[in-house]
């Protein structure tokens, strides 16, 4: 029952607030006459519209009217369901799992944001540098050329490389003499964070580096060619003129970082499960989980709810981070 009062009462309050409040009529009318004018776009347009809300809006608004109820696998029909108000939120708080999620899924956050803003940086900086045409396009294939592996490929190979018998980080510390440094890294509870979060090294991120190069690219050649004539180093160049320049695409890949970040979790389910206890746990997994296994819907939809709060409020200070100037 609980979904469609919340219809009925969203569509009477956007109907009063169209009948009552003069600014919102106004708007309504003047939106209606634009719509009108341009009818057979917005005809041609239904289908796209139709498909999102099947697949997408649907899904977020059952999220979010269901995070409110003991919605399980054993209660399935909307007889059955009961509004139970914030308990999915409190039980959230005092079963643990999650705040130990969001203090894993910080520190992921925080070194996926450094691992785009640098390797990548600087990967697309030096092939804009190289001289000849040829040269960039073969450097620039070759950078590109590891984006074919499938994510869980990658993730495979990181488990053998952190194998604690056959992988190939504990066979390369024992032959340089470091066998005091072998781990079982995915096994340590002080090692197991970090070694998911090194997975990937040297992270040269093929989207993201392809983002930045193209946005050095579209800076206006006269530009550099005036800084250098103004005895400009190469080095000054990129931190005064060129970086400032391309804070647009610095933008979309911290936004496209943060939503990343906030839902991924194969990597982690396949490396550890979210072990060894809760050292490699982040919220994603625990939605994933508890939707998938345990039969919690509700529980997961809460979850749901408030890993988007989360990426929204992130998002929104990363654009605010890197906005800069319109050149």
């Amino acid at each position: 029952k609980l979904p469609f009062a919340t219809v009925e009462f969203v569509v009477l309050a956007v109907l009063f607030a169209i009948q009552n409040i003069p600014e919102v009529h106004e708007n309504f009318i003047k939106t209606g006459k634009r719509m009108w004018k341009n009818k057979m776009a917005y005809v041609m347009l239904i289908p796209t519209f139709t498909l999102l809300f099947l697949f997408s809006w649907r899904g977020i608004y059952v999220a979010i009217t269901r995070a409110f109820t003991d919605w399980s696998s054993s209660k399935t029909t909307l007889a059955q369901i009961n509004f139970t108000g914030l308990e999915n939120f409190r039980i959230m708080i005092t079963e643990g799992y999650f705040l130990t999620g969001i203090q894993n899924l910080l520190r992921i956050l925080v070194t996926n944001i450094l691992k785009r803003l640098t390797v990548p940086m600087l990967v697309a900086w030096l092939l804009y540098s190289i001289k000849g045409d040829k040269r960039k396009y073969f450097h620039r294939f070759l950078f590109v050329l590891p984006v074919v592996v499938p994510g869980v490929v990658s993730a495979l190979i990181w488990q053998k490389i952190y194998d604690p018998t056959i992988g190939l980080l504990n066979q390369v510390l024992g032959a340089v003499g470091l066998e005091n440094w072998q781990q079982v890294w995915l096994g340590n509870e002080k090692t197991a964070i970090w070694a998911v979060i090194f997975m990937g090294f040297p992270f040269v991120d093929a989207l993201t580096t392809l983002v930045y190069y193209g946005g050095l690219i579209n800076i206006d050649e006269n530009i550099i060619e005036s800084a250098l004539l103004d005895g400009a180093r190469k080095w000054d160049i990129f931190w005064k003129v060129q970086l400032p320049m391309i804070r647009p695409q610095i933008s979309v890949m911290m936004t496209l970082t943060v939503l990343a970040s906030m839902t991924e979790f194969n990597s982690i389910y396949i490396l550890t499960s979210g072990g060894p206890g809760t050292a490699t746990y982040v919220p994603a997994l625990e939605l994933y989980l508890n939707a998938s296994l345990f039969g919690r819907y509700g529980y997961a939809s809460a979850l749901g709810v408030i890993l988007l709060v989360f990426t929204v409020l992130a998002t929104i200070t990363s654009n605010k981070l890197t906005k800069g100037e319109k050149y």
